[in-house]
């Protein structure tokens, strides 16, 4: 039951992260908006041609904005899976922050981007995950409700001897 846990938390947080992501990124569009003939989810060549030159002229502020969307859609993502997997291990978050890091990597391929975006926005999926992840974590048990410890986690000195040492 506990694996069943972490995979619906990663796919769930996977979903809700690009979701949230992908809103503020329209959003977004609001303010930097597109020029005609861009469509802002199309996959097409000549959209994607269209798209590299638009993101050519857009100013410092539009990727600030964006590094804002990609940081809120992998926190929200992030935490999700952790609260779905269960607050006791950083795995499902840090997960959900690789998972996004490596669609910054792939963004940061197809796309034209200043050269100081990468410094700003590759650290925003990792970074803040840790910190908010690490301060939701519970200090509770060291093993996850469900699963058993084994004898390696036991101390190698029995317990009777432990206390003669006192």
């Amino acid at each position: 039951m506990f694996i069943l846990r972490i995979i619906v938390g990663l796919v769930a947080g996977a979903v809700l992260g690009m979701v949230v992501m992908m809103g503020l990124h329209l959003a977004s569009t609001l303010i930097y908006a597109p020029p005609e003939g861009v469509e802002f989810m199309s996959q097409d060549a000549e959209n994607l041609k269209r798209m590299r030159k638009w993101f050519s002229t857009l100013p410092a502020g539009a990727f600030v904005m964006a590094t804002l969307c990609h940081g809120l859609g992998c926190l929200t993502g992030a935490v999700s899976a952790m609260f779905i997997a269960g607050r006791h291990s950083l795995i499902s978050p840090l997960i959900i922050a690789g998972f996004f890091t490596l669609g910054g990597i792939m963004n940061m391929q197809s796309m034209p981007h200043p050269v100081w975006f990468p410094l700003l926005d590759l650290p925003i999926y990792i970074i803040p995950v840790w910190c908010v992840a690490k301060a939701l974590q519970t200090p509770s048990a060291e093993h996850p409700p469900g699963v058993q410890s084994s004898a390696a986690d036991s101390p190698s000195v029995p317990p009777s001897v432990q206390h003669n040492q006192n």
